[in-house]
């Protein structure tokens, strides 16, 4: 009964700081909802941790490395998925700062684990260069974002680290759309498979960043619309906040009260 107890009231604290979210939180932590049991049973399909050529072939005859690789990758990402709306929520990290550090810590281990088992298999995509660059090219980007997004709040940059983890977000949620919402962007019932992959590799991560980006030259660091001009004048230079801290370490990241 104990166990019980405390998993009932886990759930119950899970769903009252659903509730608290703000409404595009709701919609992305919904959007995330949808598409959990894709990656899930790709976890419980036993033909993954077989011999059998599931994921892309960079060990050359042993195709059960490769696909361990991609469970790896997709454990990873589970958690990484579905912490982010909670770790975006600025009253949690007021309210419990403490957990907002675990949580994160748990996101940016997550991440920077899945961005480097699957660069390998992007890198060896079956179907040819374009996804190679574009798949690769997003696992070197999410690893960085992260890391610097890690590395910011070891210095107690915070202003920098929400600017890292939004855009390390925007990474995260190519798993969302890849899985969801990619037929919104173009017709990809009228394209080959091949068509397909080509620009899902480019499109499920760079249309993140791009809504990224315009959220960040709009804003300033309390959420409010800094005026159309000052806006347009942001989207064309390089902002001074977005601080560069490559010496992270490897102490856990400290937050701030609230």
């Amino acid at each position: 009964m104990g166990l019980l107890k405390k998993a009932l009231d886990r759930i119950d604290f899970a769903f009252m700081y659903f509730m608290k979210l703000p409404l595009f939180l709701k919609i992305i932590a919904a959007m995330t909802m949808i598409v959990l049991p894709v990656p899930v049973f790709n976890l419980l399909d036993l033909e993954f941790y077989s011999n059998t050529e599931v994921a892309s072939a960079f060990f050359k005859h042993y195709f059960i490395l490769n696909n361990l690789l991609l469970l790896i990758h997709i454990g990873a990402a589970l958690p990484a998925i579905v912490l982010g709306p909670l770790l975006l929520h600025t009253a949690l990290r007021k309210q419990k700062p403490k957990l907002h550090a675990r949580l994160g810590k748990i996101y940016i281990t997550a991440c920077l684990i899945s961005a480097v088992t699957v660069f390998p298999l992007a890198i060896s995509h079956r179907l040819g260069f374009v996804p190679q660059l574009g798949f690769g090219a997003m696992a070197v980007s999410w690893f960085t974002l992260t890391y610097l997004a890690y590395g910011a709040a070891r210095a107690r940059d915070f202003t920098a680290h929400k600017r890292w983890v939004l855009r390390s977000y925007a990474m995260t949620f190519a798993f969302v759309h890849v899985n969801l919402t990619y037929r919104l962007f173009l017709p990809y019932d009228s394209l080959s498979i091949i068509s397909v992959k080509v620009f899902q590799s480019m499109i499920s991560w760079q249309a993140n960043l791009m809504c990224v980006e315009i959220y960040l030259a709009g804003t300033t660091t309390a959420g409010k619309f800094v005026g159309r001009e000052t806006f347009i004048r942001n989207l064309t230079r390089w902002s001074k906040n977005d601080r560069f801290h490559w010496r992270a370490g490897l102490i856990t990241p400290r937050f701030p009260p609230g």
